[in-house]
């Protein structure tokens, strides 16, 4: 879908003002693919970019769509039939033949219509086809409305396509894609958007353990655990992303992480919060950090992506929140920025009410404003990060930390938000549509990635 911004940037290029529309596509892990149609008109990024790549390939192409119509309604002259569509491509004006529809019948004189023939469309919206029947019934209608779930419309949908080319190495979970008119902005004040941190082994993550006092870098294990149970001992510890560990059962549960090949699993039960700042027990942490946002926007965000997953085959304990902290140390070790993401159900974060239930793939957020500084810290002398985390029993503070559950941590991300360059932002996006699954760009493997608008004419936003 095309959005606002992308509107502005069109108008300029059409005019000739600037000499592309759109030169990059991004590909996102962020939210949760749908079937359902969503309006995106102001997005304005992605909900987590994992990549952008050049456009390599711009064609238009013409393909017969064809989408279910789960009810037909005709006024009462029978001019008009109003078909009703989980969603569509199609666009005012265009030709479509309306197929398996069941006759209407009409009184005074007695007279059936066909509908099952080449019709006009003359209006829609984002779940609703208006054709014009081309003539109008005498006398009454029959039956106003008729339940069709067998019928079809189809017609010849024309698409601008636009090609991208992944790189060969690099294993991604999609779920979003976006259309970008550039592949940065150059007129950004501070650090641009950016992946801070992808947990990769060329990050040299360490665990601190407070009972001994030490730090001891993180191990990789390809097998992690066995009857659907983790069988590490350690309290973090790294593996692959497309474990065989992460089956189907936890695939359809969004268990498993999306970005590139490496994941840090952490033990619900590595740290303990007494408040929103305050934590005590183990973390990991990682040195030579150089960050400096003390240029940015107080409005650019920190993103994180994670999942929760079970740590062994069935749960007996009830986790009611989850916390992940991220905090910034300076060099002398005395000062700091903390950052907290929580989620929280007064019922059950897993249950058919909480937020875990089958989405347990997240991405929280936090602007650089929200953070908690003290009196003496400064960006420019930040060199070590740490990460805190529990899952709890309890919506406050009070609860227990759990062991039935980990955090698989995959990314975190910078958001620069400010954009006064009226020549540079998201001038489409859309969510993977594909019931639930994520697209999987496998690691050595070559991958093309295809963005596509519909030309035609629509009374849709």
């Amino acid at each position: 879908m095309i959005t606002s911004k992308g509107r502005d940037i069109l108008a300029k290029y059409l005019v000739g003002q600037i000499p592309t529309y759109a030169s990059h596509i991004a590909i996102g892990s962020g939210p949760l693919p749908t079937t359902t149609p969503g309006n995106y008109i102001g997005k304005t990024e992605l909900d987590f970019e994992m990549g952008r790549f050049p456009i390599t390939s711009r064609s238009i192409v013409a393909d017969r769509v064809s989408v279910s119509v789960s009810n037909i309604a005709t006024t009462t002259t029978g001019q008009y039939y109003v078909l009703t569509v989980a969603s569509h491509n199609f666009y005012i004006g265009q030709k479509v033949i309306l197929m398996n529809a069941p006759y209407f019948g009409g009184t005074s004189p007695t007279t059936i219509y066909d509908p099952n023939r080449v019709h006009t469309i003359s209006s829609t919206t984002a779940t609703t086809i208006t054709i014009d029947f081309g003539e109008t019934l005498g006398g009454n209608i029959g039956t106003v409305s008729q339940s069709s779930p067998g019928a079809t419309v189809s017609g010849i949908v024309k698409q601008i396509s636009l090609t991208a080319e992944l790189p060969y190495s690099g294993r991604y979970e999609i779920t979003e894609l976006g259309l970008y008119s550039s592949g940065d902005n150059p007129y950004v004040s501070g650090v641009s958007s950016q992946i801070v941190s992808n947990f990769l082994e060329t990050e040299d993550w360490k665990l601190f353990t407070s009972s001994s006092n030490s730090l001891a870098s993180l191990i990789t294990y390809s097998t992690i655990g066995s009857a659907d149970a983790i069988t590490v001992a350690e309290n973090a510890f790294r593996t692959n992303s497309d474990n065989v560990f992460f089956n189907s059962t936890r695939v359809n549960r969004e268990e498993r992480p999306r970005f590139l090949q490496d994941t840090i699993i952490i033990a619900g039960n590595i740290s303990n919060f007494s408040d929103l700042n305050t934590a005590t027990g183990d973390y990991i942490t990682l040195r030579d950090f150089p960050i400096d946002f003390s240029k940015n926007n107080p409005d650019d965000e920190l993103r994180i992506a994670y999942s929760l997953i079970n740590s062994v085959a069935t749960p007996s304990q009830i986790p009611k929140s989850l916390n992940i902290m991220l905090e910034f140390i300076t060099s002398d070790g005395n000062n700091s920025a903390k950052y907290h993401f929580r989620d929280t159900d007064a019922t059950n974060l897993i249950s058919g009410t909480g937020p875990y239930t089958s989405s347990r793939y997240r991405i929280k957020s936090k602007k650089i404003s929200e953070g908690n500084l003290s009196s003496g810290f400064f960006w420019q002398n930040v060199n070590v990060v740490r990460i805190w985390a529990s899952v709890e029993s309890q919506e406050a503070y009070a609860g227990a930390v759990l062991t039935d559950f980990d955090i698989c941590l995959d990314a975190i991300r910078l958001e620069n938000k400010s954009n006064n360059n009226p020549l540079y932002g998201l001038v489409g996006y859309t969510v993977i549509n594909t019931a639930g699954i994520p697209i999987v760009k496998n690691d050595n493997m070559s991958h093309q990635v295809e963005f596509r608008y519909v030309i035609g004419e629509t009374d849709n936003v």
